[in-house]
Parts: structure tokens; C-alpha cells; sequence
């Protein structure tokens, strides 16, 4: 992988862990707080997963893959918090552990992210609603390309064309889990997955859209020699000349370089290593024997063809003034991006996800794509410069998921109410207790988290002994 990739690598898994954490600071219940990590916190998982959503997978092998790693652990997640919560209830606070239990399954069962009283009275299941909102927003996604733009009998011009009716059916998605969401509640979260859809769908995009820009054009594509490539001359020690009067080609091969010119066509195919150039030159023409052929003749012939065809000149210099005036646009996004995110921190009312409540409607979700774009922007230049600062913070990222779980059993069966009153007792400010409990969520997470870690690579070990 080289460096470009690793940096942008890096911030997806450090993107991943920030929005991990702000989902922990999210449930202190602060205003305060809130008006800064709603935005981001949850669209940022959504961004990513569109970022790389493959539209060619086919619905039916995404709902077994997407089975097995977000319905899977939801399951799983649901029966341990159902264990700890009896546990806890009964042992530890000592009440009805049997109403604690019949409560958390249909509230597994319900997998609703919040309580809900229509059309049935349900408490929440907790963070891992997530998992299902993702499940249902990538199966959506996935029909919007295989269904109904698929087959032969496909519209694909006009008003019918999947240009408009994809982006078209995707706000018309949103607003209906939006506007059902605030009559009735469905379970399984499925209208989350209205919100969940617009976002991936939108990180689909952007990823489209940075491939299309980072792509060469088919004439400068021609004026551009990948890093790494090279155009090696043999010499005269080791080159052998081959002459074909019936084709008017010549060959010249010298340990991994080989190149092909043939008189007919003017054209010259020079390969080094994994490296292939395809140069043309209409105006070149190289005649010769076997006899009198000299390796300088075709040195001189390479640089003629390179020289017209604008390899090594002006093509690097087209490449570089794109990547720069790209490089430019995204730093004025950036900075534009600032004053929409700061404009919605002040004008934060609601912005809550887990229930399809979007605030200002679309004004805020513009301000929440914008806060999310800041957030990548400024952890991609993290992961620049301080590379070394990273480092741990994406191996939390890369295992988010297992983060999520462990936070959302925290969060059912831990109470930090002594600590605040204790902070309260020695005259602390509200907002260091935000701080305090924050940091032992935290902590408790993660040492959750790397626990998990140890006990799955033990398990791993174990069965490859076995095996």
C-alpha cells in the first residue's frame, strides 16, 4: 500500500474512533455537548460505509454477509446485556430480576434505540440500534442499484434515468422515515434506516466523485508515467536487434526491458518491470539492417517519441497543477464547511438520529454533512503530521464495533450518579463532571475492548491448534 492510501487508510479507522467517542460523550445528556457531537457522531459511521460500498454486490450476498457481521454481534450483544442486566438487577441492586429480564428482551427484540410508547409501550435497547439502522440502509442502498435500474427492460433516459430517480428515491426515503417517525415507531429500527440510506448514499458519491477527479484523462493519461515505472535502454554489450523485413519491426530485448517498434504503425511499446508505456509517434520512422543497426539510433529514437508525445514534460506538469488545484478546492471546503458546522452549533435545537429527528430538516443536514467533512479534513492532517499519535487511536477505530457493544453494555447496567454527587459535594463545576464521567466511560470501554480482543485471539489460537 503506499503512503497516499496508509494516510487516507489511517483517517477512516481515526475518524472512526473520534465518532466513537463523541457517540460516548452524546449520551452524558449535556446540551452543551451535544449541540457539538450530534452533527458528526453518527454520520460519520454512515459516510464511511458508503465510502466503500461496492454497488456490484448482489442484494442477496449482502444481507449473508451483512448477517453475519452486524446482525450477528447484535444478537450476541442483546443476550449479554439481557445476562448482565439480570445479574446486576438481582444480585446487586436487589430487585425483580424477572421483570428486568422480560424487559430487556423485548427491548432486544424491539431493537428500538429509544423508548417507545406507540404503537406498544417498549424501553430502549441502547447504542447497538446502530447495528440494525446500518443493516437496513446498506440492503436499501443495495436495491437502489440492482432494482429497478437492472435488466433489459431498464429506463434509462429522460426522467427515468437512474442519474435523477437514485438521488430522487433516496429524499423521498428520508422524508418518509421522518415524517412516519414522529406518529409511530416500527421495530427493528427500520425507519433509521431512512437517515442511514441518505448518508451512505452520499459517502457513495463522494467516493465516486474523488475517484473521477483522481483519475487521469485519456490524453494525459498518455503523458503521465506512473511512479515506479521506468523506460530502460538496453546496452550495446547485451542488446540483441532483431529485423523483420516482412513486418518492418524491430525488437530489442535486455533483461526485464523489451521494446517493440514497428515501422508500420510508427509506434514504439517500451515495458520495465510491471511498467508499460505505449508511445506514439507519427513521425518517426526507424530503418535499418541487423548490420548496421546501433543501439544509439534507437536511444535516439526513444528520446524523439518521448520528447513528442510529452512523456516526463508537460504531462507531470498538467498531472501536478490538478492535484494542486484539487489540493485548493478542498481546503476552501473546509473552511466554508467550519462556518456551516459552527452556524449549526448555534442553532442547534435536535439533531437525533436514533429517532429520525433532524432538527431544522434539510438546513441541518447540510450542517451535519459539513461538520462530518471538517472532522475527515482535520484527521487526515493528523494523520500527516503526527502520524505516531495515531497510531493507537486507529486501532481503537478498527475495532469500533466491538467498542459499540461493549459501550452499549456499559451504558444499560453502569450508573455514575456517585461520582457526580461526589464531584457536586466538593464544588466542582457541571462541566467537570462531564469531564469525569466521560473519561471513566471511556476507560471502561476500552479496557472492555482490548479484553474482548485478548479473549477472541485466544479462542483463534485454540481452533487453529485444534485444526
Amino acid at each position: 500500500m503506499n503512503t497516499e492510501s496508509t494516510k487516507r487508510s489511517n483517517a477512516v479507522d481515526l475518524a472512526r474512533c473520534i465518532a466513537l467517542f463523541a457517540i460516548i460523550l452524546g449520551h452524558l445528556s449535556s446540551p452543551d455537548v451535544n449541540r457539538v457531537v450530534y452533527p458528526f457522531s453518527v454520520p460519520v459511521f454512515y459516510l464511511i460505509t458508503g465510502w466503500f460500498f461496492r454497488e456490484e454486490v448482489h442484494p442477496a450476498q449482502l444481507i449473508r454477509k451483512k448477517a453475519r457481521t452486524l446482525l450477528l454481534p447484535y444478537v450476541i450483544t442483546a443476550l449479554a446485556l439481557t445476562a448482565v442486566t439480570v445479574f446486576v438487577q438481582k444480585y446487586i441492586r436487589m430487585s425483580s430480576g424477572r421483570e428486568a429480564l422480560v424487559q430487556t428482551m423485548l427491548a432486544a427484540l424491539y431493537g428500538s434505540g429509544s423508548d417507545v410508547n406507540s404503537p406498544v409501550s417498549v424501553r430502549a435497547i441502547g447504542a447497538i440500534w446502530f447495528l440494525l439502522a446500518s443493516f437496513w440502509g446498506q440492503l436499501m442502498l443495495s436495491l437502489l442499484f440492482w432494482f429497478p435500474f437492472r435488466g433489459k427492460n431498464t429506463l434509462s433516459s429522460g426522467l427515468f434515468s437512474p442519474v435523477l430517480l437514485r438521488p430522487a428515491i433516496v429524499v423521498l426515503l428520508l422524508q418518509l422515515s421522518v415524517v412516519s417517525a414522529r406518529h409511530f415507531w416500527l421495530p427493528f429500527s427500520i425507519q433509521a434506516g431512512g437517515p442511514a440510506l441518505f448518508y451512505m448514499y452520499t459517502g457513495w458519491m463522494v467516493r465516486k466523485l474523488y475517484d473521477a477527479l483522481n483519475t487521469p484523462s485519456g490524453s494525459e493519461a498518455a503523458k503521465t508515467i506512473p511512479a515506479g515505472s521506468a523506460c530502460e535502454i538496453a546496452s550495446a554489450s547485451s542488446a540483441s536487434v532483431t529485423v523483420s523485413a516482412s513486418s518492418a519491426s524491430k525488437t530489442v530485448s535486455a533483461g526485464s526491458a523489451s521494446e517493440t517498434v514497428s515501422a508500420s504503425s510508427a509506434s514504439e511499446i517500451v515495458s520495465a518491470g510491471s511498467a508499460c508505456e505505449t508511445v506514439s509517434a507519427s513521425s518517426t520512422s526507424i530503418k535499418g539492417t541487423a548490420g548496421k543497426e546501433t543501439m544509439d539510433t534507437l536511444s535516439g529514437a526513444c528520446r524523439i517519441s518521448l520528447t513528442e508525445t510529452g512523456i516526463g514534460g508537460s504531462g507531470n506538469n498538467a498531472s501536478g497543477t490538478r492535484q494542486r488545484l484539487i489540493r485548493e478546492a478542498a481546503f476552501a471546503l473546509f473552511v466554508l464547511s467550519c462556518f456551516v458546522y459552527y452556524r449549526f452549533t448555534q442553532t442547534f435545537s435536535s439533531f437525533w438520529l436514533v429517532r429520525c429527528n433532524t432538527g431544522h430538516g434539510m438546513e441541518d443536514i447540510m450542517g451535519s454533512l459539513c461538520a462530518s467533512y471538517v472532522i475527515f479534513y482535520a484527521l487526515y492532517a493528523v494523520c500527516r503530521y503526527l502520524p505516531a499519535l495515531c497510531a493507537p487511536l486507529c486501532f481503537l477505530g478498527r475495532n469500533s464495533l466491538l467498542m459499540l457493544c461493549v459501550h452499549a453494555i456499559e451504558q444499560s447496567v453502569m450508573t455514575w450518579e456517585p461520582l457526580k454527587t461526589a464531584t457536586h459535594r466538593i464544588g466542582l463545576s457541571p462541566s467537570f463532571d462531564v469531564t469525569i464521567v466521560f473519561l471513566g466511560k471511556s476507560l471502561l470501554v476500552c479496557a472492555g475492548t482490548l479484553l474482548l480482543i485478548r479473549v477472541r485471539k485466544y479462542f483463534h489460537r485454540k481452533l487453529l491448534t485444534k485444526q
